[in-house]
């Protein structure tokens, strides 16, 4: 009895988790329009399916059927596919979503970080050798 009173309790809690917002104005963020947007151009059931397969696809465990299905989905509908390549893969990649920010330029400053100082160390070490070349030429 106990374990019934306890799935029929989890059903509006599965119920939310798997359906998209219910009207625009619940949606927030970019993470929320782009998941409304994906589930208002492919419904509900579709929308899950596409995703569960990309997930499979990202962590690299799909079946050739799968890979297959997924495929003839993303021709089918190419701009959710997009959206929900871009929403699932930037998620995946940061554990705090920052993919999804307004800072559009904030990913590459590891990188511009890692340049400027391969850079200055190069720059530095010609220095060095141009200095050592005249203490040992004179």
């Amino acid at each position: 009895m106990k374990k019934i009173i306890f799935l029929i309790s989890l059903i509006p809690i599965l119920a939310a988790a798997h359906s998209g917002a219910l009207d625009f104005n619940s949606v927030q963020g970019s993470q929320g329009m782009m998941r409304y947007m994906e589930d208002l151009s492919l419904g509900d059931s579709l929308h899950e399916e596409m995703e569960g397969l990309m997930v499979k696809m990202m962590n690299g465990r799909m079946t050739e059927f799968e890979a297959n299905r997924l495929n003839d989905l993303m021709i089918q509908y190419p701009g959710p596919n997009s959206m929900m390549m871009n929403r699932l893969g930037g998620g995946m990649g940061r554990w705090n979503g920052a993919a999804m920010t307004s800072w559009m330029g904030f990913a590459t400053f590891w990188s511009w970080l890692a340049f400027l100082g391969l850079a200055a160390w190069s720059f530095t070490g010609a220095l060095a050798a141009l200095w050592l070349w005249r203490k040992y030429k004179n």
